[in-house]
């Protein structure tokens, strides 16, 4: 394959207008060529934004172009699953936005189909393609780190509610709150860094404090639907146990009473440690007989390509065609993306039946 890889992006909402489609237009080898909304308003403005040639008004339309070779899935999470289902079957190469799915069944049945069609499928976790991750997993390779036993991590929003009454908050069209939503990122970040440990038991707790509560508004983004509801937890914690003896907690919130946001990350190793927070990196070990701390310096720039590659948007669209083009399997798999669903699903049934659910019965 030398041409440009013609891309067909089904969901033009908000993640595909701020990282997706301005990655593939930055992307030599890649062109999105049509797009699918089921708000067709939505479709035809990203068209115009980003000089997409061709609307569709049913998704299954684009997956009979014969000249379309991939397509980018960034719908509600509930239609993960069977749009890429129905892609792969029709030929197609799939970029899934994370969470995979919305169910471990789903989730399991993309990967089956995936390995029945030998299509290439990956899920869109680009916080691995940062510049900052790769940094953390060279060092870790090089031996700096040591054998990692525990880590920390997780993502607290203060007043983060995405969409009120919409898709985010209607369990049964996302799956869940901030454990589905942006603890999948940190979950799949951690245990990437760890070297991919196989999780033995997990358990979790759920809590709904903020979202259901009418006088709270103050916690959201935007009101997607007054009259919506909101069933999903607003904060979630957990551990789990791998088969190596190492650990890792986590805890994620949408709405709770801190300072302010924060995104961290702590990977304690026999050599040395990792502290991340938001977009600042720390290095602890010994030197010398010494305790030493080493604070790298990246060089994020400040343009809109340098923002894409450092919120790992940019090299994660090229791994992607790289993936395609080489028919490899690229880095977050859909194997990779069902061991976290499975970790998530194990969680939500944890926090359901109070209980620690072992994953390896």
């Amino acid at each position: 394959m030398t041409d440009k890889i013609r891309i067909g992006l089904i969901g033009a909402g908000g993640i595909a207008r701020y990282r997706h489609l301005p990655c593939c237009a930055a992307i030599a080898d890649v062109e999105v060529v049509a797009v699918f909304d089921a708000v067709e308003e939505t479709a035809r403005q990203a068209a115009a934004k980003f000089n997409i040639p061709t609307v569709f008004d049913d998704y299954r339309q684009m997956l009979e172009q014969k000249d379309i070779a991939a397509v980018l899935i960034t719908t509600p999470n509930v239609y993960h699953a069977p749009i890429a289902i129905d892609a792969m079957q029709a030929g197609k190469h799939v970029l899934c936005e994370k969470p995979m799915a919305s169910t471990l069944q789903a989730a399991e049945e993309m990967v089956r189909v995936q390995k029945e069609t030998g299509r290439t499928l990956m899920i869109a976790l680009n916080n691995r393609f940062r510049p900052d991750s790769h940094w953390m997993k060279n060092l870790i390779a090089e031996g700096a780190v040591g054998p990692i036993y525990h880590g920390k991590t997780g993502w607290m929003r203060r007043a983060g509610i995405p969409g009120w009454g919409g898709w985010f908050t209607t369990r049964e069209l996302s799956g869940g709150g901030p454990l589905i939503d942006v603890g999948v990122h940190m979950l799949d970040l951690a245990l990437w860094l760890m070297g991919n440990p196989e999780p033995v038991a997990v358990s979790g707790v759920t809590y709904r404090k903020f979202g259901d509560r009418p006088d709270r508004q103050i916690r959201t983004w935007n009101v997607a639907n007054p009259q919506g509801v909101f069933d999903v937890e607003d904060m979630a914690s957990a551990f789990v146990r791998c088969t190596d003896g190492s650990t890792l907690t986590l805890d994620v919130s949408w709405a709770a009473n801190i300072e302010k946001e924060r995104r961290f990350l702590q990977l304690l190793g026999e050599t040395g440690g990792l502290e991340c927070e938001n977009d600042r990196v720390m290095y602890y070990g010994e030197r010398g007989g010494q305790l030493v701390g080493m604070l790298p310096q990246f060089s994020w720039g400040t343009d809109e390509q340098a923002s894409l590659e450092r919120d790992g948007g940019l090299p994660m669209i090229r791994e992607f065609a790289r993936a395609i083009r080489s028919g490899t399997t690229p880095l977050c798999s859909g194997e990779e993306g069902l061991r976290i669903s499975r970790i998530l699903d194990a969680l939500y049934r944890s926090a359901q039946e109070g209980r620690e659910i072992r994953l390896d019965q």
